[in-house]
């Protein structure tokens, strides 16, 4: 079952995105929508055994939350999932296709090095974290910003979003599949 709203194309991955690139291209496969909770669609990706919830903003910037079995683990330290946004166009010719991202949420930054999906017209490129401070961030900050060394910048309205409803519908989509 799909949804309509449903960013067009799947990866093989959930591990998908924040603004900026590299050549890497992605194997399609379809995800299986489960939900919607206020502004956020819940999928699930049988192949990866993870959720995730997508929102389109106006502008038609695709951005995307989640986990996948494998990113769980058992200890306190040991549970990380990834924040994934992806930007109408095609990736600049010119991008460094090792770029550093940061995300700055609150008092607390999260960095990585991206790797860029382009599919239908969106490119995008990864951060993954293991520390759980990032759910908390995502659920109580305003605002989150994030930043590549290209010099790509762009700032989310984490309150006008309403993430919380989306990520206790994510953590139990996750729990049902892994128990």
């Amino acid at each position: 079952m799909t949804s309509p709203n449903h960013f067009k194309t799947r990866v093989l991955s959930v591990f998908a995105a924040i603004v900026t690139a590299s050549a890497t291209l992605v194997t399609a496969q379809p995800y299986d929508f489960k939900s919607t909770e206020g502004t956020w669609n819940i999928f699930v990706n049988e192949a990866t055994q993870g959720c995730f919830m997508e929102h389109e903003s106006d502008q038609g910037i695709v951005m995307q939350i989640g986990t996948e079995a494998a990113m769980l683990g058992t200890g306190p330290n040991d549970s990380f999932g990834f924040v994934a946004i992806y930007v109408p166009g095609e990736r600049p010719a010119d991008v460094n296709p090792e770029e550093v991202v940061v995300v700055n949420i609150g008092p607390n930054t999260y960095a990585g090095v991206a790797s860029t999906v382009e599919r239908d017209g969106y490119y995008g490129g990864v951060i993954v974290s293991r520390d759980q401070t990032l759910e908390y961030d995502l659920r109580e900050r305003l605002s989150m910003e994030i930043a590549s060394s290209s010099g790509t910048t762009v700032t989310v309205n984490l309150a006008a979003l309403k993430i919380g409803p989306g990520l206790d519908a994510v953590v139990a989509c996750q729990r049902g599949i892994t128990g």
